[in-house]
């Protein structure tokens, strides 16, 4: 038994509703359980119940064992001694106050549903997968909407607050953090710190003045992420190394970025081909934040991010190695990412900061138009009766996924909460 599980069970009444008796053999009714108190002080404050015919209003403390009381030395604690009932699991001894006065006891094990104990212990147990597999299939569709949308919001509002701190080191220019952020983007998991950084060595005026050649900033970005090579056969590379060198003399900066990654990677996906088509669409598209922002839905993100690598690329995944002919530009699903994990996240952020519900509210609208993503995490879920219609219901359950599920915080999930109710 868990502390954790008392408190909750205590919380929503999640115990017998007939007639209750103290460990004394007195008469117990529960008229108000309290307010959880997340601060110092006993567990749950201003209850109200009433003991044989007394009426006490005051505070409760709930324990697995009565001896826990001791343990944590609450005899010595004068926030401790108002206490109008002690709650525990097992009644393993006498509970009294510093002045040796005894405390009513409610030993609530008897009163708790054993359907509920095992659904507990069996989403506890489980030690891979989803805790509630087998479990949620009886949960109300409603239940789920309700809950997916609180956790997208979540899940938008935790990535306002990263972002936020992003706008504060960049003193508040929205285009240098856009600009940041869509580096991120492009360079994915594996290579998106090191595109972050790499573009972040210039200030946006620099680089705006640098992408006016946008093989000035090719160069710049491939060759501080250890990408150009060190012979080059191809004019070309050939060109990207003696524009590189010129570069390092006029914006000397000092720097340590891992160079980028090829591993495990679809050669579209490359960060060659990435890089080209993200200095490409620079090129076009000064007004970096204006035109992400400009995207309400996915017909517009269709066209504002429409990406396409230099004409070198058409026969080359990697520098001086001739492939087939296959024109280099993002394709749907990369747009798609990119709406849901860049345009999103920055509407809703500057809809925060700037009290304008309208962009938060646009940033929701973009994610239910959006398809559902598909994943290895997101994988498990296909075999529940999570309604998965569009990238707001994925984004709820990626949120659940780690937040939740992986911490085992189903006393905190409405899902887990529906399951042990039942």
């Amino acid at each position: 038994m868990q502390e954790q599980l008392l408190h909750f069970i205590w919380q929503h009444r999640y115990f017998a509703k007939g007639l209750l008796a103290t460990t004394t053999g007195d008469t117990l009714q529960i008229i108000k359980t309290g307010t959880l108190n997340t601060n110092q002080g006993p567990d749950f404050i201003a209850a109200e119940i009433i003991i044989g015919s007394i009426t006490l209003v005051g505070n409760i403390e709930i324990h697995v064992k009565a001896s826990d009381w001791y343990k944590h030395k609450h005899q010595e604690d004068p926030m401790y001694q108002p206490i109008i009932l002690h709650v525990v699991w097992e009644n393993n001894c006498v509970i009294k106050t510093i002045k040796g006065i005894v405390i009513p006891c409610l030993d609530i094990a008897p009163y708790i549903s054993k359907i509920m104990l095992a659904n507990f212990s069996q989403m506890m147990l489980k030690r891979k997968g989803l805790p509630c597999s087998g479990l949620m299939e009886k949960v109300q569709s409603l239940t789920w909407e309700a809950w997916q949308e609180r956790l997208a919001i979540e899940r938008l509002s935790r990535r306002a607050g990263e972002i936020k701190k992003q706008l504060q080191l960049y003193k508040g220019d929205w285009n240098k953090l856009a600009l940041s952020l869509l580096a991120y983007q492009m360079g994915g998991k594996i290579n998106g710190a090191a595109f972050e950084a790499a573009m972040n060595l210039l200030s946006f005026q620099q680089i705006m003045r640098v992408s006016h050649t946008p093989n000035d900033l090719n160069a710049w970005l491939m060759g501080h992420l250890n990408l150009l090579p060190i012979h080059p056969k191809d004019e070309y590379p050939q060109m990207l190394v003696t524009s590189f060198q010129f570069l390092q003399k006029k914006y000397p900066r000092k720097y340590h970025i891992p160079p980028a990654s090829f591993l495990r990677m679809r050669p579209a996906g490359f960060p060659t081909i990435r890089i080209s088509q993200l200095v490409a669409w620079l090129a076009e598209n000064k007004a970096v934040f204006q035109v992400l922002t400009s995207i309400s839905n996915r017909a517009d993100g269709n066209k504002v991010l429409h990406m396409q690598a230099n004409a070198y690329w058409d026969t080359h995944f990697c520098f001086d190695q001739h492939a087939p002919y296959l024109v280099k530009q993002i394709g749907q699903m990369q747009k798609d990412l990119l709406m849901i994990n860049l345009i999103a996240p920055l509407l809703f952020t500057y809809g925060w900061v700037n009290d304008k519900s309208a962009w938060q509210q646009k940033a929701v609208s973009l994610l239910q138009e959006l398809p559902p993503e598909t994943n290895h995490i997101l994988f498990p879920w296909k075999r529940t009766n999570a309604p998965q219609q569009h990238a707001f219901h994925t984004q709820a359950l990626l949120e659940l996924e780690k937040y939740y599920c992986t911490v085992k915080k189903c006393l905190s999930c409405s899902i887990g909460n529906a399951i042990l109710k039942t």
